[in-house]
């Protein structure tokens, strides 16, 4: 069992710290572990984390746990179990994205009384 990536800590760790990403319907759209292990002391003292989410187009998740002894890291491959999900989310990240029209009857503008 890895010891916890508490520093000074070597006490036996039992449980993985992962994150993830879901839908308010709860359903996961990624979840990887990172690899970075915490003792039961630890996790249930509770800990301070500080997120920094960088997009990429990898299809991947990259995940750094720093402050960690050693530090661990993970490249974990975006697999959703619901066919096509990842191309509708991208499909539609694209569509809310695109300049509409001008004129565009679904386009409001402050003016519009938004």
């Amino acid at each position: 069992m890895p010891d916890c990536i508490v520093p000074g800590c070597s006490r036996p760790a039992p449980n993985n710290l992962s994150i993830r990403l879901r839908r308010a319907d709860t359903s996961a759209v990624w979840a990887p572990n990172t690899e970075a292990y915490v003792c039961d002391t630890h996790a249930v003292q509770g800990a301070r984390l500080t997120v920094i989410y960088e997009p990429t187009n990898l299809r991947s998740v990259e995940i750094h746990v720093h402050g960690a002894t050693p530090a661990a890291s993970r490249l974990t491959p975006i697999r959703s179990p619901r066919t096509g999900l990842a191309e509708a989310l991208m499909e539609e990240v694209r569509q809310t994205t695109e300049r509409p029209e001008v004129g565009d009857p679904h386009t409001r503008s402050v003016s519009d009384g938004l």
